[in-house]
């Protein structure tokens, strides 16, 4: 195994480029027509704690630890899109990034956890208001 010859944790590797599957994650999850990859996020995280994440992380949580990487590959990936659909996908997994790496901590009822966020589900907008005041604060 890869982790073995590196002499570190599948957990470590997995915590170490948590911005590349992460994206992938939002990525796959954005470019899915049919609906066959509905859990294609709660999937990725389930396969994370299988292979020894903390379980106790919440997405917002696992975001949080890698947001500026994970925006600059987002960034990097739109960039490098060829094609309007690409475009498309990318701009859908960035709406759908966006508000759950906002929520960290922000929520009176706990950070948002894959399982809160439920198959097909959407994040309306009033729930983050909180979260645009406090960006509109720091942008000031």
């Amino acid at each position: 195994q890869l982790a073995q010859r590196l002499d570190h944790s599948e957990a470590w590797l997995l915590i170490q480029h948590m911005h590349l599957i992460l994206a992938e994650l939002f990525v796959q999850q954005a470019s899915d027509d049919t609906g066959d990859l509905n859990d294609a996020i709660p999937g990725g995280l389930d396969f994370m704690v299988s292979r020894g994440v903390d379980s106790s992380q919440s997405l917002s949580d696992m975001i949080g630890m890698c947001a500026e990487q994970l925006l600059q590959e987002m960034v990097l990936r739109l960039g490098r899109a060829s094609g309007e659909r690409e475009r498309g996908v990318l701009l859908l997994a960035l709406n759908l990034l966006i508000p759950v790496g906002l929520q960290a901590g922000t929520l009176e009822d706990g950070p948002v956890s894959c399982s809160a966020l439920g198959v097909g589900s959407a994040l309306n907008s009033a729930g983050l208001v909180g979260t645009n005041a406090q960006l509109q604060a720091y942008i000031d």
